[in-house]
């Protein structure tokens, strides 16, 4: 009798120790699931307005949408020139443009006409394929105007030297890597290319750099103590441009990232080893 109770006893104790790690798994699991679902779930907003110092480059890295896409969204034509206070759409322009002038009207005395729902329907339609073909020939001619005088092969190099002490992740939001040193270190052009943004309008990348090296790469360097390069400005391969700083934890290092088609992707299969 002892012995059975004794087995009841040890039965219940094991049930109750696989319950308890059980449920200590699914937390910490859930507390992964809801940190990556935050980065999956951002979605950025309808519009921006442009603040001083801004570059259509800045908002579109920003944002991780494609420099053109937002040049062809508010039909800004190269060299994509933009100005304080200006409002950008970040979203296809189609939607708002069709919706205009859905009433005729001719005279004082006339009446004002309301379109059939079919009417409506395929005036939309011809709007749409109008506009469509329209920005497609202004992309063209764009791409023709900022053609890369670099060519599609880059060469690339390490911005500087230390260790890495944050790797790329695209599915935690680490969009670059970040490379240790001391305060005031070289930090030089990892590919050569043209200045597009250098400034701290972009909140949390501190003193920043970003470098067009074609029109389907771009290059940034944040966190700087000093920027040594303007807008504008070609800049060659190893060519000098920026001071190490620090980190919002005060550690000196640089935050470095490489955007394909204005999506970010991992530094380290493009530079040497």
């Amino acid at each position: 009798m002892h012995k059975s109770r004794y087995l009841k006893i040890a039965c219940l104790l094991l049930v109750s120790l696989s319950l308890i790690s059980c449920g200590q798994y699914l937390k910490s699991n859930a507390k992964t699931t809801a940190s990556e679902s935050k980065h999956a779930l951002y979605q950025p907003p309808k519009f921006h307005r442009v603040k001083k110092g801004e570059t259509l480059y800045s908002i579109a890295w920003f944002y991780g949408y494609d420099y053109r896409q937002i040049a062809l969204w508010n039909e800004i034509d190269y060299p994509y020139l933009i100005r304080p206070n200006q409002e950008i759409q970040l979203y296809p322009s189609l939607v708002r443009r069709v919706s205009q002038n859905t009433r005729v009207t001719h005279s004082k005395k006339s009446l004002t006409k309301q379109q059939s729902p079919k009417r409506k329907h395929r005036n939309v339609v011809k709007k749409t394929k109008r506009s469509t073909a329209k920005q497609r020939a202004k992309v063209k001619n764009t791409r023709k105007a900022s053609k890369s005088v670099y060519g599609a092969n880059i060469k690339w190099r390490w911005p500087t030297r230390g260790k890495i002490v944050h790797r790329f992740s695209a599915k935690r939001g680490k969009k670059g890597i970040g490379i240790s040193g001391k305060k005031g270190q070289r930090i030089v052009a990892a590919a050569a290319g043209r200045v597009v943004y250098s400034g701290s309008g972009l909140r949390g990348y501190g003193q920043l750099i970003i470098i067009k090296h074609n029109d389907t790469y771009l290059s940034a360097y944040a966190n700087n103590k000093k920027i040594r390069v303007k807008e504008q400005q070609k800049v060659k391969l190893g060519q000098h441009i920026a001071d190490m700083g620090s980190n919002g934890a005060k550690n000196s290092m640089l935050h470095f990232e490489i955007r394909k088609n204005g999506k970010p992707v991992n530094p380290v299969r493009y530079l040497p080893r």
